[in-house]
């Protein structure tokens, strides 16, 4: 699982969905709606679909309040999802998903895990009990049979076929936007050259239309070792279409879900001898993963292994300089220890000339890790200096957001800050802006909201760069916006501290910022954007503070 930002929860907030036929269907004398066409992307050997068999669990759980299925930005198709599902909150399905979040933290990619193993009739495809060793553990004790009657009557009752039916020309056109790509990536093929061809094997890509910046990648093995891989990826971007404008970030994001499919097989057999170095490098980054949702030893050991894969994939097709800017990022997120696990992948590549096999290259990797503990424990964890992106202000693990000063006629964008809190920072404090408030935010990673009148600290920020916000213009690196109800969304490190970061969201008017949160903005230093007539808002541009600093470059701290 790779959750794109903070917008993303991360990022905050990072990160759920796809789609499902009407188990209903299935009864006599119900018509059920055919299966739309898949498309297929050229010779890439990967189709893009919308499925109904994930959207339908994506619409359950986000019914059921689970907040990991409602970051999505606030488009048409949701508001439609809501306006029609709502009502039937109190169906036994909804109340049984509460349960199982509940009781076995049934969330994230796990209804992802169980969807796959489904037909169009939300009947299993395989025997479920026992659980097949491939399927995630948490639906062990679950009565999945029983648990999936309600989710069919669910769909029967609610006219789930009916509405998928409807919204068939928009997903037809969120299918087109990610062709382009799939079909540039040339995923599959990389993966058949270092893993080796898997004979059968499917390749599903499935837009996550409400995943919010949440992505995953399940997959559901059958008789004979058939292997179906599918890769739930957020939308980036959105257009007033509310389509996507997919770039090589959405590349990236579908060659990490589908580095789990085989990764995760491949360590899992042997994690037992990984676990005891897994659990105490968690202890030690336990709060900025937990921000990420990796809580486990098993997941912090495939989130490993799957960003040093990516990261090959990228020194294969992207070149080095983009590699080595790949594994920079993840020591910001961190995973410290991702360019020397790559490096170790990569020299047994070179070294064997074959496909990684387990057996083999298993004892290098824990050895790894047995390295990585023992050097984190006599050194302690390398210290970074803030660069940015904005995800990286996000995924602090000590947050305060800083509202305008009291009196300010900002009642909106408090009410606004709160709910924000509330939703992806909830121990953060809020603070009022005050000229004396930077020396006590030394150390801390600090989200300012508000215009350069209402906050002093945004004014402090924009006066120390040269960057100016009015109601007529933007001026932020070196690159000037004209026009109304512009915002600007940008990070620089914190004053008092260049080891943590300042994320600051302002415009020219503070009521401009209410609902902010839902432009995509993680993995840049900054974007401009446009509030548009409806609420919503569209992005102008966005790039990063020299594209090309060095990111080992020291940064001290600085007086305020």
């Amino acid at each position: 699982m790779y959750r794109r930002s903070a917008s993303t929860l991360i990022i905050l907030i990072i990160m759920i969905g796809v789609a499902a036929h009407s188990a209903a269907c299935s009864t006599a004398g119900t018509r059920r709606t055919p299966t739309p066409p898949q498309r297929t992307s050229g010779s890439s050997g990967m189709t893009v679909k919308v499925d109904r068999r994930g959207e339908l669990f994506g619409i359950l759980f986000r019914i059921a309040d689970a907040e990991e299925y409602r970051m999505a930005s606030p488009t048409r198709y949701i508001r439609d999802v809501d306006a029609h599902f709502e009502r039937f909150k109190n169906h036994p399905a909804v109340k049984a998903t509460q349960a199982i979040r509940e009781s076995n933290g049934i969330a994230f990619d796990a209804p992802q895990n169980l969807w796959v193993y489904l037909d169009d009739h939300l009947m299993p495809r395989r025997k479920l009990s026992p659980l097949p060793p491939e399927m995630d553990q948490r639906w062990d004790g679950i009565s999945i049979d029983g648990y999936l009657a309600k989710v069919r009557d669910f769909a029967r009752v609610s006219g789930a076929d009916a509405f998928f039916a409807a919204h068939e020309p928009y997903y037809r056109a969120v299918e087109e936007r990610f062709l382009r790509p799939v079909e540039q990536g040339n995923v599959v093929a990389w993966f058949d050259r270092f893993f080796g061809e898997r004979s059968g094997a499917t390749y599903t890509v499935v837009p996550g239309l409400l995943n919010g910046g949440a992505n995953y990648g399940p997959h559901a093995v059958f008789e004979g070792g058939r292997v179906e891989m599918y890769q739930v990826v957020s939308l980036e971007e959105l257009d007033t279409d509310d389509l996507p404008r997919p770039s090589e970030a959405t590349t990236e994001l579908l060659v990490h879900e589908l580095a789990h499919s085989y990764v995760n097989p491949f360590l899992d057999p042997h994690f037992d001898a990984l676990k005891p170095y897994l659990e105490l490098i968690l202890k030690l980054v336990e709060k900025p993963m937990e921000r990420q949702a990796y809580t486990t030893a098993r997941t912090l050991g495939n989130e490993s292994l799957v960003r040093a894969v990516t990261a090959l994939y990228l020194k294969d097709t992207k070149g080095p300089d983009r590699a080595a800017a790949f594994v920079r990022d993840e020591a910001y997120r961190s995973f410290f220890w991702v360019r020397d696990l790559s490096v170790l992948l990569e020299q047994y590549r070179q070294t064997s000339g074959m496909h990684p096999d387990l057996e083999i290259l298993f004892p290098r990797i824990a050895s790894f890790f047995e390295g990585v503990v023992r050097d984190y424990r006599a050194h302690g964890l390398p210290r970074l200096p803030f660069r940015g992106p904005i995800n990286n202000v996000m995924s602090d693990d000590d947050i305060v957001l800083v509202g305008p000063k009291a009196g300010s006629n900002t009642q909106a964008l408090g009410r606004y800050i709160i709910d924000f809190q509330k939703a992806a920072f909830p121990s953060a404090p809020i603070r009022e802006a005050t000229a004396s408030l930077w020396a006590g935010l030394t150390g801390r990673g600090v989200i300012l909201y508000g215009s350069p009148t209402s906050n002093l600290l945004v004014d402090d920020i924009l006066k120390r760069n040269g960057w100016r916000v009015s109601s007529e213009e933007i001026f932020v690196a070196d690159k000037h916006f004209l026009g109304p109800d512009l915002i600007l969304i940008a990070c620089q490190p914190n004053p008092g501290d260049g080891y943590r970061g300042v994320l600051l969201y302002t415009s020219a008017r503070d009521e401009d910022l209410v609902g902010v949160n839902s432009v995509f903005h993680g993995p840049t230093d900054w974007v401009v954007a446009k509030r548009m007539m409806d609420g919503k808002f569209e992005t102008i541009a966005k790039g990063n503070f020299q594209a090309d600093m060095p990111h080992e470059q020291e940064a001290g701290p600085k007086e305020p």
